[in-house]
């Protein structure tokens, strides 16, 4: 991933920083309270820029997000300048746990994510699926590569409409498409 094609989403979770920066006393906490730490939104925010950095591979995240935070003049909770020291402490008490939420939630995306089609370029959860009934004149090509029938798990496709079916011969009763080849 190129930090190039996340400048839009960087700016956008900079200016909530800057919005939601500075000191935040927790409802729990009373008024004369001096127990203050980063808003919600200030963290996820951070957390998010952080994973960014880290994901994009920058050589160090950590300096990239204080250079950008004393840039873009955000502060800590307590009103001192963003410092790669106070960025990393952030980190230890705040985004950590947000960062490995963010990776796990990649990780399952990635995995149940939708696949971009060689032949349409539009993206599907079931490739294979699609492109045999999208793509009916270039499924044999498609079918020969490795993997792609081995997943079928015995099941058969239906030379009309390109579905695979259990039993070929009660789909072949249903399919128009089936019936008029």
């Amino acid at each position: 991933m190129s930090l190039s094609n996340q400048q839009t989403r960087v700016s956008e979770l900079l200016s909530i920083c800057k919005k939601s920066q500075g000191e935040y006393l927790p409802s729990h906490h009373g008024s004369g309270s001096w127990a203050t730490t980063y808003s919600n939104e200030f963290i996820d925010s951070a957390s998010e820029l952080l994973f960014i950095f880290m994901t994009s591979g920058a050589a160090s995240p950590f300096d990239l997000l204080s250079i950008l935070f004393i840039k873009h003049k955000i502060k800590s909770c307590r009103g001192s300048v963003m410092d790669e020291d106070r960025v990393k402490s952030l980190y230890n008490s705040n985004l950590k746990v947000k960062i490995e939420e963010l990776k796990t939630k990649e990780e399952v995306a990635g995995k149940k994510g939708k696949v971009g089609c060689n032949y349409c370029k539009k993206k599907f959860f079931d490739l294979i699926h699609h492109i045999s009934t999208a793509h009916p004149e270039l499924w044999g090509e498609y079918s020969k590569r490795s993997g792609v029938l081995e997943s079928l798990k015995g099941k058969v496709r239906c030379s009309g409409c390109g579905v695979f079916v259990k039993k070929i011969e009660k789909h072949k009763a249903k399919c128009s498409m089936a019936i008029s080849n």
